[in-house]
């Protein structure tokens, strides 16, 4: 190829690099002078610009010819090419710093590269329910209105059972608090129930998954003191 008109240098190499103060960068920068149609140039001259409190070029080819650079899209490929001119850098600074040859701008250094990401977290392995169980609060009287004097506690068995959402549901018109809970880190969960309007024997039944387990509990016409 005979020496042409250079127009420009296009980088394609060595861009980015992160470093920091005292550091040769692993990789040159790597350009190449192109003609005014985007054809490589050899022979051309160009000139490499650095800060000199920030960087020192070394190793400089100003001279564009044939040569080769890594292939910043295929780790591990090497392309060939005319029209080559390139330099090392050593950072002066922690700053970033700009490099600039005939219209082409590379940066690099700015510090130590940043930490890689951090993996993505393992998925915890789900709940495995075995049984579900009353421990408390079955067989329960209560005047009309009044609270139950105890919780209805329940029991989950098996692994990794905390924080498996647990239903109540009531017959008639007792009321629950709260209607949905979640199972604290020993697999427990209670709701507190009130006394409806009217008299009779409901059923509270909770419910985790596919488990279920039933409470009796009796509303009264009298009040307490009546009843005593």
């Amino acid at each position: 190829m005979t020496p042409g008109q250079v127009d420009r240098v296009q980088a394609v190499s060595g861009n980015g690099q992160p470093g920091t103060a005292g550091q040769l960068l692993p990789l040159p920068l790597v350009g190449i002078a192109l003609d005014r149609t985007g054809k490589p140039v050899n022979g051309a001259l160009v000139t490499w610009q650095a800060p000199a409190d920030q960087a020192v070029l070394s190793d400089t080819v100003s001279v564009s010819g044939a040569g080769s650079y890594p292939d910043p899209a295929n780790p591990g490929t090497i392309i060939q090419s005319d029209g080559i001119v390139s330099t090392r850098v050593r950072l002066v600074s922690d700053q970033r710093v700009s490099v600039s040859v005939r219209g082409a701008q590379f940066s690099v250094g700015g510090g130590p590269p940043p930490p890689p990401p951090p993996p993505p977290p393992v998925p915890s392995a789900p709940p495995v329910l075995r049984g579900l169980s009353r421990l408390d609060g079955d067989a329960q009287w209560a005047p009309r209105g009044y609270e139950f004097p105890r919780p209805l506690l329940v029991q989950l068995s098996g692994d990794r059972t905390g924080g498996t959402p647990v239903s109540f549901t009531a017959s008639g018109d007792l009321k629950l608090t709260p209607a949905l809970v979640l199972a604290d880190v020993w697999g427990r969960a209670e709701a507190i129930a009130v006394a409806g309007a009217s008299p009779g024997v409901y059923t509270v039944t909770a419910k985790a998954g596919s488990f279920v387990t039933t409470f009796n509990l009796t509303v009264g016409a009298e009040t307490p003191s009546t009843r005593n």
